[in-house]
């Protein structure tokens, strides 16, 4: 059984940016980029406790063909998603970055 998928606010712009990215690249990149967050993410609902934590309660989600990481929690029947984020990223960049989106992460 899948559960609810709710995206955080800035997971919209975050998704923009990195398609837009892939986009002036190569011509069809960005559509391929948001396809394969949004199976990521599919598959997350379905089994999203199969996926590693990374911060607290914080699990990530990789995506295959590109060099990204999709941040989200669980709760009960919910998969909420934090963010999608360059893998590459200082990690204390991106735990500060889970911290304000998900308030109840520890420092």
């Amino acid at each position: 059984m899948s559960r609810q998928i709710i995206f955080h606010p800035q997971v919209a712009p975050d998704l923009r940016a990195a398609a837009a990215w892939y986009e002036i690249r190569t011509t069809g990149l960005g559509q391929s980029f948001k396809a394969e967050f949004f199976a990521v993410t599919e598959r997350v609902a379905a089994w999203p406790l199969s996926q590693p934590l990374r911060f607290d309660s914080v699990r990530t989600a990789k995506l295959e063909h590109f060099p990204y990481l999709v941040f989200f929690v669980v709760e009960q029947e919910q998969v909420w998603v934090l963010a999608v984020q360059y893998a590459g990223r200082d990690p204390a960049i991106l735990r500060s970055l889970m911290q304000v989106r998900n308030p109840t992460i520890s420092p």
